[in-house]
């Protein structure tokens, strides 16, 4: 039997590839092994065009994977239903939608704590500008502010919550949600 002469770029990506029909298959895989790998190789100025083949999917794929692994509930808020992410671990939360190039008309991502606080918000690495909505533990929202994206500067709220909501900038003004609207999970 003749053996086929593999190159290591060959190699790479085949190992790449079944790392990540891994990941897609069991959501216990942290995609953040991932990010951090393609951040090191990024940092690599001589990369040939297969590696950056590869560097392009895996970004991609690492990121539909943290997309698709989250859970997504409906939520409404007067006549709106939107679909959100829930982030409700301490990883989820610290992560919330950091590196996210998009995020559709409705939709957000919903922060559920253990218990009310004034939770702060930031948008590290946070590439979409976002408004938040702080919301207490009634579901009433108390807050909502606007965020600039790819900033360190702190969102807190004025008074203790339990949830946050987190929709493109505009969103709430946009379908007439204000201070005092009630979130609800089911119509």
């Amino acid at each position: 039997m003749k053996r086929e002469k593999v190159s290591l770029d060959q190699k790479i990506e085949r190992i790449i590839f079944i790392l990540f029909l891994l990941l897609l298959t069991h959501s216990t895989v942290p995609s953040s092994i991932f990010e951090t790998w393609v951040e090191k190789c990024r940092s690599r100025s001589t990369l040939s065009k297969p590696k950056m083949l590869v560097l392009g999917a895996v970004e991609g794929l690492t990121s539909v994977a943290h997309s698709q692994s989250s859970l997504k509930i409906p939520i409404y808020i007067k006549s709106k239903e939107i679909q959100v992410e829930v982030a409700k671990t301490p990883e989820e939360r610290t992560h919330g939608l950091m590196g996210r190039k998009h995020l559709s008309k409705d939709e957000g991502m919903f922060f559920v704590f253990e218990r009310e606080d004034y939770h702060g918000f930031w948008m590290k690495d946070t590439p979409i500008p976002l408004s938040i909505a702080f919301v207490d533990k009634g579901g009433q929202i108390v807050e909502i502010e606007d965020m600039k994206p790819l900033t360190l500067e702190t969102h807190t709220p004025s008074q203790p919550i339990l949830y946050a909501l987190e929709m493109k900038k505009g969103w709430f003004s946009a379908n007439g949600i204000k201070v005092g609207d009630i979130l609800r999970f089911s119509k």
